[in-house]
């Protein structure tokens, strides 16, 4: 009879099950996954533990991996209500942007040169539009807030199997005083009982649908146990795996935990100080958006207030075309309605003199001629009717109608007349 395996991993204690095929032949199967069979071995990780070990072990959280990704970018406003929100992590590819830069050679002429850098700032600034912009579509409240990078911590994951080797790293390191008080200080633990196979697919799928996770489902097939994880923009990174075989005792626990824990530090140190320069480049953004806003703004009521002045002097000009066309038609009308000059020495001839304000006239009239007359005469050089007055010497208005002759004025047959502006003292 020849056996195959249904898959590539089984536990050491679990019996092989054989199931005869078409060919009467007799193939592995997959063991069944009861845990009535293995009683004291179900529910949370914690459980397990706690049922088989006893007390003074670490507290494993419980919950799925995406509550352990939650408790690493927010918490709850409740519990800090000034705390003001810090910005995401920076991804890897934020990281790395330059790198994918085309390096520029030395012998590299200047143009190349600017457009590279060009090209940088640009991306920059796309970059940290894209930024604000997420920002700003973030829905307020939601009784969470972002978690600061001060306050990250390193994640260790324990996958508890039915091993020697998983006991042992329980009783020999887990047990240890010293290791549960600094995982519990500078860790998030979280851990998963996979006590058959069917609970390391579903552990698979689980771990599987989550970005950035694939590495460790494989990690996971292959019988590690052990893993030191980091948040990286919403992402887990893993820092390493281990086998529980190969952390055995403290000591070789404590050189991996200090390794990562290093590792982590100066990560976090690193992303902190890309931070720090993301809110100086942040600010500067938002600074210059909001200069070009003022800009922008006072161009346009600059344009505006030049619009209206153009529309102001445009009618005001059509006005005193208007003005000027109605005095010039009043002008000829005046013109119109003079009587013919008499020949000097006439009968009846008065000798007249106008001073308006450009001119003094002169002209000849009848006595039969009126004071209307004389009032054409001053229309006729293009002064605006009812903006004058006539006063003769001294200083005395002619208040009569203007349909009075002349010669009954009494001013004698040569005399001076002023136009006087009918708003002057």
């Amino acid at each position: 009879m020849v056996r195959t395996r249904a898959m590539s991993f089984r536990e050491e204690n679990e019996p092989e099950i054989l199931v005869a095929n078409d060919s009467n032949e007799g193939i592995l199967a997959e063991p069944c996954d009861s845990d009535e069979s293995n009683p004291g071995v179900s529910g949370t990780l914690g459980t397990v533990l706690s049922t088989r070990f006893g007390e003074g072990l670490p507290t494993f959280g419980e919950g799925t991996l995406q509550d352990v990704l939650q408790s690493l970018l927010y918490r709850d406003a409740e519990e800090d209500e000034d705390f003001e929100a810090a910005g995401e992590v920076s991804s890897d590819s934020d990281e790395d942007s330059d790198d994918d830069l085309m390096e520029v050679d030395e012998n590299t002429d200047s143009d190349f040169e600017m457009i590279v850098a060009e090209r940088r700032r640009r991306e920059s600034e796309r970059e940290l539009e894209l930024e604000l912009e997420r920002e700003r579509s973030e829905p307020e409240g939601g009784g969470l807030v972002r978690l600061p990078i001060s306050e990250k911590k390193l994640v260790f994951m324990f996958v508890y199997r039915d091993d020697l080797s998983s006991d042992q790293f329980v009783e020999r390191v887990l047990k240890s005083s010293e290791i549960k008080q600094k995982l519990e200080q500078r860790c998030i633990l979280w851990g998963r009982y996979c006590g058959s196979q069917k609970k390391v697919k579903q552990l698979n799928r689980e771990i599987n649908s989550m970005y950035g996770m694939r590495r460790l489902t494989k990690d996971l097939l292959t019988g590690l146990t052990i893993f030191w994880l980091m948040e990286r923009n919403g992402n887990f990174k893993i820092i390493s795996s281990h086998k529980t075989q190969d952390l055995s005792t403290p000591e070789m626990f404590m050189q991996v935990f200090d390794a990562n824990s290093l590792q982590f530090s100066t990560e976090m140190e690193k992303v902190a100080m890309r931070e720090r320069d993301r809110s100086i480049r942040r600010q500067q953004l938002q600074e210059y958006k909001a200069a070009q806003q003022e800009d922008l703004q006072r161009e346009k009521d600059v344009a505006l207030m030049q619009e209206n002045q153009e529309k102001e002097a445009a009618l005001e000009k059509e006005i005193q075309e208007k003005e000027a066309a109605r005095l010039e038609t009043a002008k000829e009308a005046a013109e119109s309605r003079l009587p013919d000059e008499p020949e000097p020495g006439s009968e009846d001839c008065y000798y007249v003199r106008i001073q308006v304000p450009t001119e003094l006239l002169e002209r000849r009239f009848l006595g039969e001629h009126t004071v209307g007359n004389l009032v054409d005469l001053v229309l006729s050089r293009g002064l605006r009717e009812n903006s004058f007055q006539l006063v003769s010497y001294p200083r005395i208005n002619i208040s009569v109608p203007y349909s009075t002759p002349i010669s009954q004025l009494g001013l004698g047959t040569r005399f001076l007349l002023q136009a006087v502006n009918i708003n002057s003292d």
